[in-house]
């Protein structure tokens, strides 16, 4: 290994198996390049939702670092508002999904939920949830055995990478007739906006 890719390793590290960050260690730098050297498949600017291509340059600065995605994860984040004063009321915010492609137009995730305060998980008060998107739709579901009970909804949805066909997209629940909800195109990714239960299995269907 040069010089060159040891540095590139050592300034670069992973969070989870889906979101590679690269600080900026020197002053005055407003850029970085080479941040996805030797690494395989697509990957994508957390806060542009571009897909990065080849030794491509991003722009940095004060207000952030270069930050991206792996093609083929899910990134769930919570909505917190200024008016949030703790993290229990940060745990109760809207959810939402960066949904990051592969080559083959699938990801999955995987969530876990507990009251982050007491040792209640260990007598199964907890949640899981998997996310998957395949053949047009993203899934939603608990994993058998969790006892927790959300109280958040999930209310939005980017999904980097979608081939621009999509013009509809409809919420799908247990036991209801589908919805149409908001889909609003943006040059290389989708944004569906609406509004279901964490605690509830539901479907995205895109058409």
């Amino acid at each position: 290994m040069s010089d060159d890719e040891t540095m590139v390793e050592q300034e670069r590290f992973m969070v989870g198996d889906g979101l590679l960050v690269v600080p900026i260690l020197e002053r005055k730098v407003q850029s970085i390049k080479g941040a996805l050297k030797g690494l395989q498949g697509r990957w994508y600017d957390y806060y542009t939702k571009k897909e990065m291509l080849g030794d491509e340059e991003v722009k940095t600065g004060l207000e952030r670092i270069g930050c991206f995605v792996k093609g083929g994860k899910v990134i769930p984040t919570y909505d917190i508002k200024t008016s949030t004063k703790s993290s229990k009321d940060a745990k109760e915010c809207n959810i939402h999904l960066f949904v990051a492609l592969d080559e083959e137009e699938n990801s999955q995730g995987k969530l876990y939920f507990d009251d982050g305060e007491t040792f209640d998980y260990k007598q199964g008060s907890f949640a899981r949830k998997t996310v998957t998107f395949n053949k047009d739709t993203l899934t939603w579901e608990g994993v058998e055995g969790s006892e927790y009970t959300l109280s958040n909804s999930v209310t939005k949805v980017i999904i980097t990478g979608a081939n621009p066909k999509y013009e509809n997209a409809y919420l799908v629940e247990d036991g209801k007739d589908r919805q149409k909800v908001q889909l609003t195109k943006y040059a290389g990714y989708l944004m569906v906006e609406f509004v279901s239960l964490a605690s509830k299995n539901f479907k995205i269907v895109l058409e």
